[in-house]
């Protein structure tokens, strides 16, 4: 019995350790599968920084690019700043020669203004008497409508009732006969 408890519990131990081994297996697998994650991010962030690093290299390279632009236009920017004093210094004597030249247009136009002044307002006065005898005339004309629409509308309901009378005079002796037709032969 000694063979047989120990083999029994030999299996169970061995059972034990099949269970253990593969416990022990699927850790291992997860292990080795984080790691090859792991592995694999790594080598994604190692491409993301060689990706970055170029970028970094392109933009000190285009950071120089806009430098020696912008050396060049400081450059162009006081050239045109000189340019831009000559040219007020042009402009203050020419405003001076045109602000006398101004006056004098001026005066000019103050008297051209005021003979206009003088045309519109007689134009005014005309157009007002037109206007005044124009709405006159169109208050005469809307009473003469008012005064024909009256009498058409006069005239039309009299020949209406007129041609009512008539066919209901018509109707009733046609009624008329019909009943005297009806009571002959009755």
């Amino acid at each position: 019995m000694d063979n047989r408890s120990s083999g029994k519990a030999l299996e169970i131990t061995v059972q034990n350790k099949d269970v253990q081994l593969a416990e022990l297996n699927q850790k291992y697998t997860q292990v080795k599968e984080d790691f090859k994650y792991n592995l694999k991010l790594i080598d994604d962030r190692d491409k993301e920084l060689l990706t970055f690093d170029n970028r970094l290299k392109e933009f000190k390279k285009q950071l120089n690019n806009k430098d020696g632009e912008i050396s060049e236009l400081k450059i162009i920017n006081d050239q045109l700043r000189s340019v831009a004093q000559q040219i007020e210094l042009q402009i203050e004597e020419e405003k001076k020669h045109f602000i006398q030249r101004l006056n004098r247009k001026e005066k000019d136009v103050d008297i051209y203004k005021r003979q206009c002044d003088d045309a519109l307002n007689d134009e005014r006065q005309q157009i007002e008497q037109e206007r005044r005898a124009v709405n006159r005339k169109l208050s005469e004309l809307e009473a003469e409508l008012d005064r024909q629409r009256r009498e058409l509308s006069s005239d039309f309901e009299t020949h209406t009732r007129k041609s009512e009378y008539e066919w209901k005079k018509k109707f009733d002796d046609l009624q008329n006969e019909q009943l005297a037709s009806e009571l002959k032969v009755k």
